[in-house]
């Protein structure tokens, strides 16, 4: 028979793997945002809130750990850090991109409408497509083309 340990490392090995924990993810972060407090004048419309600012403080968080790693990889020259650097970056600015709806959302429920022209909406709509411009640039600056 064998042991849990060796059938969840196999079952870890598997692509369904990946979506399965994603899904198991995002229904936790459904039920905590549900059950989060209401407030006097927001009412229940805060929860939004609460999980917009929650998801921009992961994605700087995981911004500041992407910096941390390429410091310590320029420094040390260990191409793990880089490649730590480089995983952190693309995972902060996909939370960054899917935090732009969210703000949406957040503004839609509480302000009754969208305020594009908000600086704060603005600049992190440019930095989101300069972080997606950069991500493609590096990623065609390393790759084996033949010119």
């Amino acid at each position: 028979m064998q042991s849990v340990k060796a059938r969840f490392s196999r079952f870890n090995n598997t692509p369904f793997s990946t979506w399965f924990w994603l899904f198991v993810t995002f229904t936790v972060i459904a039920i905590f945002t549900t059950l989060g407090p209401a407030e006097h004048s927001l009412g229940t419309h805060i929860r939004i809130v609460y999980l917009h600012g929650a998801w921009v403080w992961a994605s700087m968080v995981i911004f500041l750990l992407a910096a941390v790693c390429g410091g310590i990889g320029l420094l040390t020259r260990r191409k793990s850090f880089h490649c730590w650097s480089s995983a952190f970056g693309r995972t902060g600015l996909l939370l960054w991109i899917t935090y732009l709806p969210l703000s949406l959302w957040a503004m839609q429920s509480n302000r009754n409408g969208l305020f594009l022209a908000e600086p704060r909406w603005r600049v992190a709509l440019v930095f989101a497509i300069s972080g997606v411009l950069l991500q493609v640039g590096l990623s065609l600056a390393n790759s084996k083309m033949v010119v």
